[in-house]
Formats: structure tokens, sequence, C-alpha cells
């Protein structure tokens, strides 16, 4: 029977004799997935509008449930979490307030530190290092990478931003961070200035300000590299070689 034939047969036999029976409330209810006492209006117009308005709440949870075994939000739940941690940087970088470079090299127009190179140290017990001293624990690129694993680096150039919580005029120790992997090699800041990122280069541009760190190779401080929390933009992290030796 086609639908124009099964409506004629209803209207004929079933709804204009009126041979059925008119469900009750809790029937409705259970019939779209309710308990038989939800609260719903008294009277039969409006509690069946609205019943008959919704949705089978069981068989949409069914759906709902087998829409998220797929795993089709994993990706979004990890692009989430990607955006919440960006918005941790950024929120890290409101509070800490950034280091004004000019204003640094009016203070300090030729040096803000130097200390003066020191023997190449070989204690396991690291008996040899003074442990009061500041380390800045620092994030190093990829391009940069292979003078630090084989410890030829002499140079250490921040990026165009750096925290001004960290007191420069103390800083004697440094570690380059290696993504990844964490921080094993300890240099000695020589000398930290400031400077420009293209220092000695044709395209130097006189108002690109960096602090500049020369640095000298002092020992290997870990047998393996330890992994550490940068604490500030997830690329710098100032502590002191007591603190620091805790993680061997």
């Amino acid at each position: 029977a086609t639908i124009e034939e099964f409506r004629r047969e209803f209207m004929e036999h079933v709804y204009r004799p009126r041979n059925y029976r008119r469900i009750s409330k809790s029937e409705a209810c259970r019939i779209q997935g309710f308990p038989d006492d939800y609260l719903l209006p008294p009277t039969r117009p409006r509690w069946m509008k609205l019943i008959g308005n919704s949705v089978a709440v069981p068989v949409i949870k069914m759906l709902a449930n087998a829409v998220v075994n797929t795993g089709v939000f994993e990706e979004a739940e990890n692009e989430v979490s990607a955006i919440e941690s960006k918005v941790e940087i950024v929120k890290a970088a409101c509070r800490i307030r950034q280091l004004d470079f000019r204003e640094t090299l009016n203070l300090y127009p030729e040096s803000i530190v130097v200390n003066a190179p020191t023997p190449k140290p070989q204690e396991p017990d690291h008996s040899d290092l003074d442990l009061s001293k500041n380390v800045l624990i620092s994030y190093v690129k990829a391009d940069n990478m292979e003078q630090y694993l084989d410890h030829s680096a002499k140079i250490y150039y921040t990026g165009k931003r750096f925290p001004a919580t960290v007191a420069l005029n103390k800083l004697y120790y440094f570690m380059p961070y290696v993504k990844g992997k964490g921080v094993r090699d300890l240099y000695l800041i020589k000398i930290a200035r400031v400077g420009t990122r293209k220092e000695g280069q044709p395209d130097n541009d006189p108002n690109d300000f960096r602090l500049v760190f020369e640095i000298e190779f002092v020992k290997q401080l870990f047998n393996s590299y330890k992994p550490v929390r940068l604490e500030i933009w997830r690329t710098f992290t100032d502590t002191t070689m007591k603190d620091l030796i805790k993680l061997s």
C-alpha cells in the first residue's frame, strides 16, 4: 500500500470512528525516555505538545556515544590543548615584564657582567663548582644545535624578548636547553652585554637589540640529558647551581 492508501485507511477505520485509546502522560514519557514522574504541565494539550516536540533521550544518548567512540573529537581536543597552551604563554608574557634592551644599554654601555675564565674542572661530585652562582637555562634553536652538541659554542644571542625578572648582574653559568632532551652541558658566561643579532654583518639593523652572552664550555654537568621545565615563556629558566645539581 502507498502512503496515501495507508492514510485513507487509517482515517476511515481508526481515527474517525475513534477506534483507538489515547496514551497516558506516563506512557508518553516512557516513549521519549523520560521518567514516569517527570514534571509536566497538568493539562493534556500542553504536556502532549511538550512531549511531542521532544526527542527520544535514550536514542540521542546512544547516537552521541557512538559518535564519540569513533574518535572524531580527539583531534579537536588536541587542537584545543594546543590553543590553551598558547593562551598560557600569552598570560605568562603579560605577567612577566619584558626587558627594555635600550634602557639596559644605557645602564651598561660596555657590559653587564664580566666573569673571569675558570680552569676546566672535572670533579664528578661537582665540588669544583660554586653552588651559590646563578644559572640561566635557555632554549637553543635547531639551526644552532650542532655547536652546542660539540661544545664549540662561543656566543648565545637571546631573542627579541628577555624577562626583566632575571638578575643579569648575577648571572654566572649558562646551560643550553636542547628541545626533546633537556640540559646536560655547563658553560661559563664570560661576558653579558647588549648587542645586536646581526653583529658584523653588512645588513646589520642598529635597532635590533638582543642580549649577547659570550660563553665558554666548562664541563658536562650530567651523564645524560635531564628534562627541565622552561618556566618563562617556555624559553628561559633562572635558577642556581645548588637547585640544578638536585637533578642529578
